[in-house]
């Protein structure tokens, strides 16, 4: 069983009623719930290991989410206690991306994501240019984006 804020930043219920009406669904619909918790749990992993602006809500937890110091699109303030719909969806829409494609699979994430190379030590890798540089799907990426921490020249995200 899920417990939201700590496995994940969207409930098995909600995701379901999001993903229900997101075409091209199928396999969210067919799937166990044992497999929708797991595409859960680990897509929530990796949205939390994006930086994002605010701070995290308590020091003791493990995910990027709830945070303080946030404000949404429009500039409202969001709660601290809060993940807002835009993460929520997010992870319920790379949950469906992870039963589509099992990026675990080091031949899959690189044709999912279009690397041409990649090195270990100090990482690296090179990616084809047709379609992204990154470890998360465009759709997701661009839901996330407006609660990501800005970039300046003082510092930068790395991709390892």
């Amino acid at each position: 069983m899920l417990t939201l804020a700590t496995d994940t930043f969207i409930t098995l219920t909600d995701a379901d009623a999001y993903l229900g009406f997101r075409l091209r669904a199928h396999e969210w619909g067919i799937a166990s719930e044992a497999d929708k918790e797991a595409a859960l749990r680990m897509a929530t992993a990796m949205i939390s290991r994006e930086r994002f602006a605010g701070r995290i809500a308590n020091q003791n937890q493990a995910l990027a989410w709830p945070r303080t110091g946030i404000t949404d699109p429009e500039g409202r303030p969001v709660p601290s206690n809060a993940i807002p719909a835009a993460i929520a969806h997010a992870t319920a829409e790379l949950a469906l991306f992870l039963m589509r494609y099992d990026i675990t699979d080091d031949r899959i994430r690189r044709s999912v994501f279009n690397v041409r190379s990649e090195r270990i030590g100090e990482s690296a890798a090179t990616f084809d240019g047709s379609g992204g540089n990154d470890t998360l799907p465009a759709l997701v990426r661009d839901m996330i984006a407006p609660y990501q921490a800005v970039a300046s020249a003082n510092n930068a995200r790395l991709i390892p």
